[in-house]
Parts: C-alpha cells; sequence; structure tokens
C-alpha cells in the first residue's frame, strides 16, 4: 500500500496544480484576446508550435532518465545515480546547443511560414527569440526534475507550479492591461519560467545534497552505449510525437489565417488541458510503476498494466462524455459563438483526445522497461502517415480534414504497433488478447458518447446558457458510470480499481474521524 499512497499524493497534487494552470491560462487567454487581438494570439500559438518542435527537453530524453534511475534507486546504488545524473547533464549540455543552433538556422525561413501576415519582421524575429530562449535554458534543470520524480517527489513540484503559476499570472494579466505590449509580456513569460525552474533546482539540491558531489562517477562503457542507443531511439519516437500532435496548427495557419488558428486553438487548449490535467495520474504513478517493475514479475507487471489500462478507458471516456457536450458551450461562454468551430470537428477533436489518453499506459510501460529501439521506424511512418493525410485531407476537407489526419495516424499506427511492442518486449506474450480488450473498450466508449449525446438533444437548447451548461453537465456525470459498470463489474480490472477506490473513501473517513477525536 506504501506504492499505492505514494501515487495517490503524487497524482492529487498533480491533478490540482494542473487544474490551477489551466484555469490561469484561460483567464489569460480571454484577457490575451481581448486586449490584444485573435491574429496575435494566433502568432503567440504559432510561433510557440514552431520552437516546440525544437525542443528536446519534451522529448522524452527524460524518460530515458526515469528508467535508468528506477533500479539503483530502488537498491539504493547512490553512486550509479550520480553517475547517471552527470552522464545526462553532458546529454542536456549537448542537446541545449545543438536546439539554439538548430533554432537560429531555421530564423530566416520564419518570415516565409508566415509571410500573409503583416506583423513587422523585427516583432515576429524578438517574439521567435524570446521563446527559443525560454526552450534553451529549460535544459540546464531537466535532470533536477527527473531525479526529484524518479525519487517520487512528483508532489514538491506541483507545490512550486501552484505558487509560481498564481503569481506569474497575476503579473501576466498586469502587463497586458497596463503595457499592451506583446514583447514585454513575452519577456515576463520566460524571466517566470526560468525562475520555476530555479526554485525545483534549488530544492533538489538542498534535499539531496549528495546526488550533486563534485566527485566523477563513471559508468560501464556497456551502460553508456546502451542509455545513448535509447536517447537517440526515444528522440526519434518524440520527433513522430511532435509531428501528430503539435503539427496541426501550423498546417492549419499555413493553409488558412491566424484568425482561423486562433480559433481552431481554443479547442487544442480545451482538449489538450483536460489531458494534461489526467496526465498527472499516469505521472503520479509512474516511479512507483517503476519501482514496481524493478522487483517483480512481468506477469504481475501486466496485471497492473491492464488495471491502468481500465482506468484510463474510464477516466478518457468519461471526459470525453464532457467534452462533447460541453465544448461547445464552453466556448460561447468564455470566447463568444461567433469562434465556434464546427460540430464534426469537435467529434474529431474528441476522437483524437480518446485515442491518445488510451495509449498512456502502454507509453508508460514503454518508458519503464526501456523499450526504446525495439520500435524504432514507427515515428518515421507515423510522422509521414500524418502529414499526408492532414495536407491531402485538409485541401479538400479544411481543417477538419487536418484533425482527420491525426485520428488516422493515431488509429493505423499507434494503436497497431505499440501494443504489439510492448506485449513482445515487456511480457513475452501475444498481443491478440489486448486488441480484444481494445476493441471492447472502443465500443463501450461510442455507446456511452453517444448515449450521453442522445440524451442531452432533449434537453431545451432555448433556455438560459448556465442552466443548459448545468443540465448537460449532470447527463454527462451520472450516465457514464451505468455503462462501466454494466460491461466492466465483473472484470479483475475494474474489481482491482473499485477496492482502491474504497480504499481512500476509508482512509479520508478514517483520517477524519482521529481529527476530530
Amino acid at each position: 500500500m506504501r506504492r499505492t499512497k505514494i501515487s495517490i499524493i503524487n497524482a492529487s497534487l498533480g491533478v490540482f496544480a494542473t487544474f490551477v494552470e489551466i484555469i490561469a491560462l484561460l483567464v489569460l487567454k480571454q484577457k490575451f484576446v481581448a486586449e490584444l487581438g485573435d491574429s496575435l494570439y494566433g502568432l503567440d500559438q504559432f510561433v510557440k508550435n514552431v520552437v516546440y518542435a525544437f525542443s528536446l527537453a519534451e522529448l522524452g530524453v527524460g524518460s530515458v532518465i526515469g528508467f535508468s534511475l528506477y533500479k539503483p534507486i530502488a537498491q539504493e546504488n547512490y553512486d550509479e545515480v550520480i553517475a547517471i545524473m552527470q552522464f545526462y547533464k553532458k546529454i542536456y549540455l549537448r542537446v541545449s546547443f545543438a536546439v539554439l543552433t538548430i533554432g537560429i538556422i531555421f530564423m530566416p525561413l520564419l518570415g516565409n511560414f508566415a509571410k500573409e501576415y503583416k506583423f513587422n519582421p523585427g516583432f515576429l524575429y524578438t517574439s521567435y527569440c524570446l521563446f527559443l530562449l525560454n526552450s534553451f535554458l529549460s535544459y540546464f534543470f531537466s535532470c533536477n526534475k527527473t531525479l526529484i520524480i524518479s525519487l517520487q517527489k512528483n508532489f514538491i513540484l506541483s507545490i512550486i507550479r501552484i505558487i509560481c503559476c498564481i503569481l506569474g499570472t497575476i503579473l501576466l494579466i498586469l502587463s497586458i492591461i497596463y503595457t499592451r505590449d506583446y514583447i514585454f509580456y513575452l519577456s515576463i513569460w520566460v524571466v517566470l519560467q526560468v525562475l520555476e525552474n530555479l526554485f525545483s533546482h534549488f530544492f533538489a539540491k538542498r534535499k539531496y545534497p549528495y546526488f550533486f558531489s563534485k566527485k566523477i562517477y563513471k559508468l560501464s562503457t556497456e551502460k553508456v552505449n546502451k542509455m545513448s542507443k535509447n536517447i537517440k531511439a526515444l528522440i526519434t519516437h518524440r520527433i513522430g510525437g511532435v509531428f501528430v500532435l503539435n503539427s496541426d496548427g501550423i498546417i492549419v495557419t499555413i493553409m488558412g489565417n491566424l484568425d482561423i488558428f486562433g480559433f481552431f486553438s481554443n479547442y487544442i487548449l480545451i482538449t489538450s488541458s483536460v489531458h494534461k490535467i489526467l496526465t498527472q495520474i499516469f505521472d503520479g504513478i509512474r516511479a512507483s510503476f517503476g519501482d514496481f517493475s524493478a522487483k517483480k514479475e512481468k506477469s504481475e507487471m501486466e496485471k497492473i498494466f491492464l488495471v491502468l489500462q481500465t482506468l484510463a478507458f474510464i477516466i478518457y471516456t468519461w471526459s470525453s462524455v464532457f467534452v462533447l457536450n460541453l465544448c461547445q458551450l464552453f466556448i460561447e461562454l468564455w470566447m463568444g459563438k461567433d469562434k465556434q468551430l464546427s460540430f464534426l470537428s469537435v467529434v474529431l477533436f474528441v476522437l483524437n483526445f480518446y485515442l491518445r489518453g488510451f495509449r498512456l499506459p502502454i507509453d508508460l510501460v514503454k518508458d519503464v522497461n526501456g523499450i526504446y529501439q525495439q520500435d524504432k521506424y514507427k515515428p518515421i511512418i507515423e510522422a509521414v502517415v500524418k502529414l499526408v493525410c492532414s495536407i491531402i485531407l485538409g485541401i479538400y476537407l479544411g481543417y477538419v480534414g487536418v484533425i482527420l489526419g491525426t485520428t488516422l495516424s493515431f488509429v493505423f499506427v499507434l494503436l497497431i504497433i505499440e501494443p504489439y511492442v510492448v506485449y513482445k518486449y515487456a511480457f513475452n506474450k501475444r498481443v491478440f488478447s489486448y486488441y480484444l480488450i481494445y476493441f471492447k473498450y472502443f465500443f463501450v466508449f461510442s455507446l456511452t458518447c453517444l448515449s450521453s449525446f442522445f440524451a442531452c438533444s432533449f434537453l431545451n437548447t432555448n433556455q438560459n446558457l448556465i442552466t443548459l451548461m448545468f443540465e448537460k453537465f449532470a447527463i454527462s456525470l451520472f450516465l457514464p458510470p451505468l455503462f462501466f459498470v454494466l460491461f466492466l463489474r465483473k472484470t479483475y480490472e475494474f474489481k482491482f480499481l473499485t477496492n482502491i477506490f474504497k480504499f481512500l473513501i476509508l482512509n479520508v473517513f478514517s483520517t477524519k474521524m482521529i481529527k476530530k477525536n
């Protein structure tokens, strides 16, 4: 139960921190658009997506660090932990300058992508350089954050995020109101990002000083070669992920205009924000699952994996219902009815959201088992399928076709190749049984979404917007659990999750009783 408690604490604070960040982001965006306009917000998101494509800090190198650290931490082999940290600091230093160099080389081409928009070139390049600077500086602190996570202390990072987010949002809103200067706003944002990273660095150094020893610890040549291969393979994987998940906005911008991208980004913000909240659950579990995998047999690991897969299905199906029924109403309330896209695009956003979340347990198993090289060609196929489908469909269907291209890449690549690799190399089993589970879950997902949408269609759409949202919220809250109980109640995974839920409830009530007495 120790791992369970640690996972619950980390996941709970991670979810809360992300929720605070998203509320702050929604408020900030509304103020940004109201004061500076849709076109400038579209430029902000466009440049951010371009720089993100260079950001190897987000390409999963930290996952290799985490995988390498789980076993020596579990065995309390701190000399090896220090050696790994020193090795990866050198890697991150090289990567940071490589990213900076690539970013600078790309800079002259930036104007070609945004040539239809009447922004001053100096303004465009200054914005780009500030985003690039933030990406460059982030590498100097990434190792320390990974160490804290591997030691199952994610909650510390969550507390730092909450404090910095609240104070930072206040400063950014004040900068928009009193200066209406985008470059000044962006400069403050970069400073705030650096400060948050510094706080994490100082905590790690003060709490775990022995991991920051100046004495040089060396890894064996065999281990260095293995980790180097894993890094190269995982960077390739994450490059494919960037093309699939972050190229939509760039393609839409090139094919349309910044105003449309501003509207498009509203829906991306909603689905990615919900996804970001839910991933905190799995991030909170990651270190504990890594510790479990380092000590247990493959058969036991597969059981926990299937539990996590059921958990991902439940929370992403439930969340999909909320997004499907409330997204358009929320856009109308938040930004105005004139900022809405078609309902078909909402359906595709919801489908991509579900498919993206359903694969989280697969990614988790790959990361904690170091499965990076076995499907190293998958990212190339993934990127090609995504780009070809999105561009061709985008020409004929507009932005809807771009979203559909992402859906096809998920279905034809991610949900076929990744489960096969995990079952072959992590569990030493055939994958057929997993595909049966996948199709069963997708059937329940479809039935749940259709039933909830059908139930909402009977509501009076002419009533007050807040009342309508409340009624749709109630249907989205209470209808999905009926389908989960109906279809899953007899499975081992559902019973396992039910017992965990009962444990949580009993633990909360017992804590309250102790406090009262």
